[in-house]
């Protein structure tokens, strides 16, 4: 069950059995039960077979957007909307094309399908391909120790489309990584296979630069330290936020959230 009204300063959370929340995106107040049967009935209750193997898979689904998301967390505030049902149903997608693996033990291999990625959209106000007319070049070593972005002859006033009047912007490159799922027989469970990995994430920002700066070669260079050189099936996650900033104040640069939009521009 599930109702739905305009946010008017209502109470946020979890009680009486319903979950209370808004949907930023479209600015509705929503309240939706926790239907379904619950855990005991799932193993108990061969007619509920499928339920169960869908709900073992599903807790894995989560886990691999919170891991997506701890990857590009210097940047996530440039997302905007519910970009979380898109990872999840992202994610259950990579899981179905695990064909090998019985139903409920299906793996989530995202190091198979890098290219894939690119396609989710984190900005349902601003989509990332809206804002930037060009597709960057995307450079790395034979290690993907060191990401290079580029944009040359970039001009900003006729290659960032912003619906309002701006001044300035600024480019953010995140490098992280990111691991398959796979399943733990004896713990009858799922792991990550590089625990923690997500955690190995660096981000280098531009200067603000003026809307009118004319034209000039764009490049921000990441590199991982040593210690979190990419292992063989780590998937290396490459995004990039662009931040619009106006002057509100003369000699100053302001940023309102949701100004800005940031994707995956490529995966190695």
């Amino acid at each position: 069950m599930k109702q739905t009204t305009k946010y008017t300063n209502q109470p946020i959370g979890t009680f009486g059995g319903f979950r209370h929340y808004v949907n930023t995106a479209t600015g509705q107040y929503i309240v939706a039960g926790k239907g379904g049967a619950n855990k005991k009935q799932l193993k108990s209750n061969p007619k509920l077979i499928r339920s169960l193997e869908n709900s073992d898979e599903w807790k894995i689904v989560g886990k691999w957007s919170h891991q997506i998301r701890m990857s590009m967390s210097d940047i996530i505030h440039l997302a905007f909307g519910d970009y979380t049902a898109g990872l999840n149903q992202f994610a259950k997608n990579l899981q179905k094309m695990d064909v090998e693996s019985l139903k409920g033990y299906r793996l989530i291999e995202t190091s198979k399908f890098k290219p894939l990625l690119t396609s989710i959209n984190f900005n349902i106000r601003h989509p990332f391909n809206k804002v930037l007319v060009r597709i960057p070049d995307v450079i790395t070593d034979s290690q993907r120790k060191t990401i290079t972005l580029n944009i040359p002859g970039f001009r900003a006033c006729n290659e960032i489309i912003w619906p309002k009047p701006y001044h300035y912007f600024r480019f953010s490159l995140q490098i992280g990584q990111i691991s398959d799922y796979i399943w733990n027989e004896s713990e009858r469970t799922y792991d990550q296979q590089y625990p923690d990995i997500e955690h190995h994430r660096v981000v280098v920002r531009s200067e603000w630069i003026d809307r009118l700066a004319g034209i000039f070669d764009l490049s921000l260079t990441a590199s991982f330290p040593d210690e979190y050189l990419p292992v063989e099936n780590a998937t290396v996650v490459v995004a990039l936020g662009i931040e619009i900033g106006t002057n509100e104040t003369p000699g100053t640069i302001s940023f309102k959230k949701g100004d800005g939009t940031m994707a995956l521009v490529a995966c190695l």
